[in-house]
């Protein structure tokens, strides 16, 4: 099994601080009525000529070349052909038939489609909160120590405030 999870991120460099706050497993979208759906899991190789829905490579450069490193070390030689915005446009590219994504496994789908793990790798999507080393501003200590203890995770909800009691008004005597 190759494990992608723990490869670094893509960003690099002495001048930035990382912070890993998440990591889900990616996994294949597609189609309900599409062959591969009728498997549990999807082999690299049949991903070859059908993968080719992709977040605009132009958002993140550098992340993009490393997940087609990725791809390219489990034998999967994607045909980068359409690129979406949001994730929601990759579903529409989908649904529409333009082929096949890999998504986050996390990810509430449309009712048409649905997900396929990929058989023998573990590629995860990780998130992580990155700023320059050099930098002093006041919150990023505090951000920092939040997001390490699981700031990722939905807050918690607060107590509602307990009512006071009203003030006793006091009637003078002239």
């Amino acid at each position: 099994m190759l494990d992608c999870a723990l490869l670094p991120m893509p960003v690099t460099g002495d001048e930035f601080a990382v912070l890993q706050v998440g990591s889900t497993p990616l996994v294949v979208c597609l189609r309900v009525d599409d062959p591969l759906a009728q498997l549990t899991e999807i082999r690299p190789a049949e991903l070859t000529d059908r993968l080719t829905v992709f977040r605009d490579p132009e958002g993140h450069p550098s992340a993009h070349k490393r997940f087609l490193e990725m791809l390219g070390e489990c034998g999967v030689r994607p045909q980068v052909s359409c690129a979406a915005a949001t994730p929601a446009d990759v579903q529409w590219m989908v649904q529409r038939g333009f082929g096949l994504a890999l998504i986050d496994g996390e990810m509430k789908l449309e009712q048409s489609l649905t997900t396929r793990a990929v058989a023998g790798v573990t590629w995860t999507a990780d998130t992580a909160f990155v700023h320059h080393s050099a930098a002093k501003h006041l919150a990023l200590p505090l951000l920092a120590r939040h997001l390490g203890k699981g700031g990722n995770q939905r807050p918690r909800k607060l107590e509602p405030r307990k009512k006071s009691p009203k003030p006793i008004e006091l009637e003078f005597l002239a």
